[in-house]
């Protein structure tokens, strides 16, 4: 018997090469090598350990998820130009002078589908209420977001996954990407907004991470190309069919549902044996 959940819970990337092979590993539960995240920038490298381990930033995601001003190989050369010692003074003059702020390719974005009579309030009638229920429902605005490449040059780089539609981040701070897990309760949401063609383009960008990637990494980074999150997918559209009846939208959907369940058979499969039966889970693993 296989489950597909995860064991614990109840429940490209554009680099310095024209075409980016990452290596494969195989670590303990897989049947199949996995490709590992190796970006030369974000993801493993002297840039990243050099910077990383300057102090510069506060907090560790800031670097990562800024995208280069500059070509990849004139951000490398000028890496290596750095003296040999460098101090953290050099260090952020570096990165100054070679990145964009973290998030600078995410922009805010319009919400084509927005209403302001929100199918949750229907039928509420004390003001009190309504106040607070349009207060949440007035959230989304703030939280949605676009990816926007045309504000980087040519052949520069960045850790956001290209996504084609609107998404909403999970918090206005170092949110910047849309997340796996966070995606389950962000859909059911807009579905109870009646943001429907919201909700089926964020579904549409974790389809097309299945496509890409044969599976949904954890969030909308290529640093998260390497592991998943919970395999909240078919819930999602489980949810979207039942508030809009969009069959056809099912129909694009299930391939890549069925493929994202052999990453986990592949790649996450644990077989558990409990006197006299045994079963095989999927089990959430970060490599």
């Amino acid at each position: 018997m296989k489950l597909y959940i995860a064991l614990g819970m109840a429940m490209a990337v554009s680099a310095a090469a024209d075409v980016y092979v990452p290596p494969l590993v195989t670590v303990h539960g897989q049947r199949e090598p996995q490709a590992l995240c190796d970006h030369p920038i974000y993801c493993n490298g002297p840039i990243l350990d050099t910077v990383m381990s300057s102090g510069v930033f506060d907090e560790d995601k800031s670097f990562v998820d800024m995208p280069t001003r500059k070509p990849v190989a004139a951000v490398v050369a000028a890496f290596n130009a750095l003296p040999k010692n460098a101090t953290a003074s050099h260090v952020a003059q570096f990165v100054d002078e070679n990145f964009h702020p973290a998030g600078y390719d995410v922009v805010p974005a319009e919400l084509d589908d927005w209403t302001d009579d929100p199918p949750f309030l229907h039928g509420v009638t004390d003001p009190i209420l309504r106040g607070y229920g349009m207060s949440v429902h007035n959230q989304w605005k703030k939280l949605a977001r676009r990816h926007d490449p045309s504000r980087l040059c040519t052949n520069c780089t960045s850790s956001l996954l290209s996504t084609n539609h609107t998404f909403i981040v999970p918090g206005s701070n170092t949110s910047r990407e849309f997340g796996y897990w966070n995606s389950y309760y962000i859909n059911s949401g807009l579905l109870k907004s009646g943001l429907y063609k919201t909700a089926k383009g964020v579904l549409r960008d974790l389809l097309n991470t299945v496509r890409t990637y044969g599976f949904v990494p954890t969030g909308g980074r290529v640093y998260y190309t390497d592991r998943s999150g919970l395999p909240l997918l078919p819930l999602m559209v489980k949810d979207y069919y039942e508030a809009t009846k969009d069959l056809t939208f099912v129909a694009e959907a299930l391939p890549l549902l069925v493929k994202e369940l052999e990453f986990w058979d592949t790649h996450r499969s644990v077989n558990v044996s409990y006197t006299p039966n045994s079963a095989t889970l999927s089990k959430r693993q970060q490599t």
